[in-house]
């Protein structure tokens, strides 16, 4: 099985919908998958991530269906959320102080300790997704799946930069952290993981494709951090 998991152009987060440029980037996405086969088509319940799939399921004649466990997370105190963006400046801050990202206590850190709703977030989209592997016949196993049954699909996730780097460092076995300071989620970006093994076996996912915004990147306007 195949997953390509997408990003969505870029947005008007407070009406949760895509701009022009956005809208550009999706229809650019559509042209750079028409030739994937696909065998279903997924968003998150967030109207971007939806508005951003559209194009390349309205060019199948295919349906978006919606999975809201890949909303997009948020962290800092649980009373009071910061967008995702401030992760990675959190993250940086530390790998600039010296601190070894894969093996930090994040439970110590004043920002990223238990009081933050962001470990909340990260157990709602991880085990949300393992819930869905297992419906397409991979069972979640240590930092592996398996294979309960065949499996030949491909398919397509839009999703967002902090869901999608839950899911990532999840599939990876790395600190969500980790993975959000040495691989940061560009809009419309694609991602290609590879679930491979016959019934029975224990497969570690693969990724083959990570980050390849090369489509969108003569729409991309000055934006600073994606």
């Amino acid at each position: 099985m195949k997953i390509w998991f997408v990003r969505h152009g870029n947005p008007n987060y407070a009406k949760d919908c895509l701009t022009e440029i956005g809208q550009k980037q999706a229809e650019a996405t559509a042209v750079r998958m028409q030739d994937i086969h696909l065998d279903a088509i997924y968003s998150s319940g967030c109207g971007r991530a939806y508005e951003t799939a559209l194009p390349t399921a309205q060019q199948r004649g295919m349906t978006v269906t919606r999975l809201p466990f890949l909303n997009e997370i948020a962290w800092g105190p649980k009373e009071k959320p910061y967008s995702y963006g401030h992760l990675w400046h959190t993250a940086d801050a530390l790998a600039r102080a010296g601190a070894d990202l894969l093996t930090y206590d994040y439970a110590s850190h004043p920002e990223l300790g238990a009081h933050t709703c962001l470990w909340d977030h990260v157990a709602r989209v991880t085990g949300g997704f393992d819930a869905f592997m297992e419906t397409l016949g991979y069972v979640r196993e240590g930092k592996g799946y398996r294979c309960v049954r065949k499996n030949d699909d491909t398919l397509a996730i839009f999703s967002h930069k902090g869901a999608s780097t839950c899911v990532f460092a999840h599939l990876a076995g790395v600190p969500v952290p980790y993975f959000a300071y040495f691989c940061s989620i560009y809009y419309a970006s694609l991602t290609l993981v590879e679930f491979d093994a016959e019934v029975g076996g224990l497969l570690v996912p693969r990724f083959r494709v990570i980050n390849d915004y090369d489509h969108v990147k003569s729409i991309h306007p000055d934006l600073g951090e994606w």
